[in-house]
């Protein structure tokens, strides 16, 4: 296991400090009180992963808005025709 070191005054006296959002571990510096995360980087999704996304919100929205209401249709029903 890594040592941990403060970001802003580079002690080794921190210690955990539960989780962030995302899951990730919190630390809190003993010395300056300072909060950080280790690994801060961010992942960024492929713009041909969020271009799949998109496509499946807008055919999920299309079956369950669009076609009950052109059909006359509860959207229960359409979904078990598509």
């Amino acid at each position: 296991m890594s040592e941990i070191i403060c970001t802003r005054c580079g002690s080794t006296h921190c210690k955990k400090n539960g989780h962030i959002h995302n899951g990730k571990q919190n630390h809190r510096c003993k010395d300056c009180g300072r909060q950080f995360v280790m690994d801060n980087a961010q992942k960024i999704i492929p713009e041909w992963i969020r271009s799949m996304i998109l496509q499946d919100i807008v055919r999920v929205s299309f079956i369950t808005l669009y076609l009950p209401y052109f059909f006359g249709k509860s959207h229960l029903a359409v979904e078990l025709y598509c």
